[in-house]
C-alpha cells in the first residue's frame, strides 16, 4: 500500500492496495487483449504464455527467495554449527537460482538445494511426491477461486490468480480447456516443480514434482483467411506450439526405475518384501502350508532366476506393480485396466502373488496341485482359492495339463 501526505492535515493518506492495483492493471491488460481474445485457443495460449511467464514464474521465484532468505536467519537448536559464512554461501546459492532462466526445473532445484545444504534445516526443501500434471492443474483451476484453497497455490501477496479468475469468467471455454493450456505452457516454460503445501498452505519447505502425462493437447485452428498475415503469423505460433509439445514430450519420456540392474542377479526387494509380509499375516498354524507354498515358489525362483522366461516375468512384475491404481485384465480382454475391486493393492504383496502364479506355468512339475499328507505346502488348488484371483478352473486345469505334457 503507497503512501502520500494530503495537504491539508499532513497525514499520510493511503489509497491503492494490491488488490486495487492489480484489479486496475488486470482491466488495462484486457483492454489490449481484448475480450474476445477468449473466443480462440491460439489467442487464449498467447495469454496463458504471458500470464505464466510475466506473472507466475517471477512471482512464485519471489516468494521462494523471500521465504528462504528470511529462514537462514532463523536460529534454530539443531543448526548450532551453521556459521555466517554458510549463510552467506545459501544467499549466494539463493542469488544464482534467481538468475537462472529456467529457475522451476529440477536442475535449477538440485543446484539450489546442493548450495543450501551448508546451512543445515535452514535451508532444506523436501520433495513431497510426484504428482501428475492433469491432476495438479485441475486443481489449480478448480480452486483458485475459493478463498481456502487459493493459498495451496499461491502466495497472500501474489496477483496472477486475479486475471486467470477474470478470463475464465468469460467462460467461452470450460475449466479442463483451462488446465490444458496451463499443462502446455508449464511444459514450455520449463516447470518441473512447484512450491508444495502440506499444511494447507504455499510453503518454501517442500515442493511437488509435476510427473507428465499422456493429455489430450487441445486443437489448435488457424485462425484469419487462407493468404493473409493473420493465417500465416497464426499458423507459425501453431506450430511453434506443437514444438514445444515434441520437446517437452521428449525431454520428460515417463521411465520405469526397477532399482536394481539387468540382468537380474537377486530376486528384487518388492518381492522379497512381499515374503517378509506374508510370514508376518500368515504365522498362525492354519496358514502353514499356505506359507510354505509361497517358500517353494521363491526357492524355485531362487533356483532357475537365470532362465529367460524368469528374467522377463519379473520385468513384468516390477512394470505392472509400479502402477499408481493396480491394473487388471478382464476376461476376454485384451489389455490392461484399473481395479474397481477398491484401494491400491500392497506393491509388494501383489508382487509376490504374481511370481507365484507366473512360476506354475513357468515350472507346472515343481508344485503340488493337491495338498498331500504331511506336505510342507498346499496344493495349487487351494492356494488358487486363497489367492483369489486365479480360482477358475480354466486357468488351474490348462497350468496341470502342462504339468503332465
Amino acid at each position: 500500500m503507497q503512501e502520500h501526505s494530503a495537504s491539508t492535515t499532513g497525514r499520510p493518506l493511503r489509497y491503492h492496495g494490491t488488490k486495487i492495483s492489480s484489479s486496475r492493471e488486470t482491466k488495462l491488460w484486457f483492454a489490449q487483449f481484448g475480450y474476445k481474445t477468449f473466443t480462440k485457443p491460439e489467442l487464449v495460449a498467447t495469454f496463458v504464455a504471458e500470464l505464466v511467464e510475466k506473472l507466475w514464474v517471477p512471482q512464485t521465484r519471489s516468494f521462494m527467495a523471500r521465504q528462504l532468505r528470511r529462514r537462514l536467519h532463523q536460529s534454530k537448536i539443531d543448526d548450532a554449527e551453521v556459521t555466517t559464512h554458510d549463510i552467506q554461501v545459501g544467499h549466494n546459492a539463493l542469488a544464482l537460482w534467481e538468475e537462472t532462466r529456467q529457475p522451476f526445473t529440477m536442475e535449477a532445484l538440485e543446484r539450489l538445494k546442493e548450495g543450501l545444504k551448508c546451512c543445515g534445516t535452514r535451508g532444506f526443501i523436501d520433495t513431497l511426491a510426484l504428482r501428475t500434471r492433469q491432476d495438479h492443474m485441475r486443481d489449480l483451476v478448480g480452486g483458485i477461486g475459493n478463498k481456502r484453497k487459493r493459498g495451496i497455490h499461491s502466495s497472500k501477496d501474489a496477483t496472477w490468480p486475479d486475471p486467470l479468475l477474470q478470463a475464465m469468467a468469460v467462460k467461452f471455454h470450460e475449466a479442463d480447456h483451462w488446465a490444458i493450456a496451463l499443462d502446455v505452457q508449464f511444459r514450455a516454460s520449463g516447470i518441473e516443480w512447484v512450491p508444495g503445501s502440506p499444511g494447507g498452505r504455499i510453503t518454501s519447505t517442500a515442493v511437488v514434482r509435476l510427473q507428465s502425462t499422456k493429455t489430450a493437447i487441445p486443437l489448435l485452428v488457424p485462425a484469419g483467411g487462407s493468404g493473409t498475415l493473420l493465417r500465416e503469423v497464426s499458423e507459425a505460433t501453431i506450430e511453434h506450439e506443437k514444438r514445444i509439445q515434441r520437446q517437452a514430450a521428449e525431454r520428460e519420456r515417463p521411465r520405469i526405475n526397477f532399482g536394481c540392474k539387468l540382468p537380474f542377479i537377486t530376486i528384487p526387494d518388492l518381492i522379497v518384501d512381499g515374503l517378509a509380509k506374508s510370514r508376518k499375516i500368515l504365522a498362525s498354524k492354519s496358514d502353514r502350508l499356505f506359507l510354505g507354498h509361497y517358500e517353494l515358489a521363491m526357492t524355485t525362483l531362487t533356483t532357475n532366476l537365470q532362465h529367460p522366461l524368469c528374467q522377463y516375468m519379473l520385468m513384468l512384475i516390477l512394470t505392472v506393480c509400479s502402477s499408481t491404481d493396480t491394473p487388471q485384465v478382464l476376461l476376454k480382454a485384451t489389455e490392461f485396466s484399473v481395479s474397481m475391486a477398491g484401494k491400491r493393492k500392497d506393491p509388494a504383496q501383489l508382487a509376490l502373488a504374481m511370481a507365484t502364479r507366473m512360476l506354475w506355468f513357468v515350472f507346472p512339475r515343481i508344485f503340488p496341485w493337491q495338498t498331500a499328507p504331511y506336505s510342507l505346502s498346499c496344493g495349487g488348488s487351494e492356494m488358487a482359492k486363497k489367492l483369489g484371483r486365479f480360482a477358475k478352473r480354466n486357468v488351474l486345469s490348462q497350468a496341470r495339463d502342462e504339468a503332465t505334457i
